[in-house]
């Protein structure tokens, strides 16, 4: 995949995505692993770079949830139509040992537009996938059937590719039954649906982590940034920072 296949739509320092998300702050001051990293070369320089995909079907809230893991509104969304046509990073900048690359966040389109778009897609992602070190694959709370989803998951990812795969359960706070009075948390009846969601897509993605969430609502946001982190860890070269990493930490 060349650069010119990535569309740049910001560029920072790693300090700003640490400053909007504590979470990141065991990557401060690392260097990702060059033998597993993503080689890109540039018109001067050739960077080795950490990434993390995003993808799914349409609708399922994939660029406002990384939006607010990044704390800003640098991917486009909307809640009745497609906005992404082609694949879109934001960078932040690892500087370490004199060497400039990149922790990546890599959004694409989504998924059930129509069959000819989702052919291109496709072709994107199989490019993308292989040098993705972190693949967010989204689902919804609210949608009843998962078979076009899970059929989709089996076409595209190859036993080895999942084992970077996260799954994003979205929109937690739009399953049924729903309740118009109740402010901001989930009823008692929405937390049954939910762990019985849950239990049924562990049952279809084994092995798999499932964060639920709701994008909209900023709920479930920071365990997912620690997951990410977590499965980030092992692509930086951090001999003393990743053996005292645990899920929930923040570092100063």
């Amino acid at each position: 995949m060349s650069v010119s296949s990535i569309s740049i739509l910001h560029s920072r320092k790693i300090s700003a995505l640490i400053n909007a998300n504590p979470y990141f702050s065991p990557i401060w001051g690392l260097s990702p692993v060059e033998e597993t990293a993503s080689k890109f070369v540039h018109a001067v320089s050739c960077t080795h770079d950490v990434i993390v995909l995003s993808m799914g079907k349409t609708g399922y809230g994939k660029s406002t949830t990384v939006n607010k893991i990044i704390g800003f509104n640098a991917f486009k969304s909307s809640a009745v139509e497609a906005c992404t046509e082609s694949l879109q990073s934001v960078d932040f900048t690892l500087f370490s040992n004199t060497k400039e690359h990149s922790l990546s966040f890599i959004d694409g389109p989504g998924f059930g537009e129509n069959g000819e778009a989702d052919a291109l897609y496709r072709e994107m992602y199989e490019m993308a996938i292989p040098k993705a070190h972190v693949i967010l694959y989204f689902l919804r709370a609210d949608q009843r059937d998962f078979s076009v989803d899970y059929g989709i998951f089996n076409s595209i990812f190859e036993k080895k590719a999942r084992e970077r795969v996260v799954i994003v359960l979205n929109a937690i706070d739009k399953i049924e039954p729903l309740d118009r009075d109740a402010s901001g948390t989930l009823t008692h009846a929405q937390k049954q649906s939910l762990s019985h969601k849950l239990f049924q897509l562990r049952l279809r993605f084994p092995n798999i982590p499932i964060f639920p969430v709701s994008a909209t609502e900023s709920y479930g946001i920071d365990a997912l940034s620690d997951g990410i982190v977590a499965k980030l860890m092992r692509f930086f070269e951090c001999e003393n920072s990743c053996s005292s990493y645990r899920h929930g930490t923040i570092y100063p």
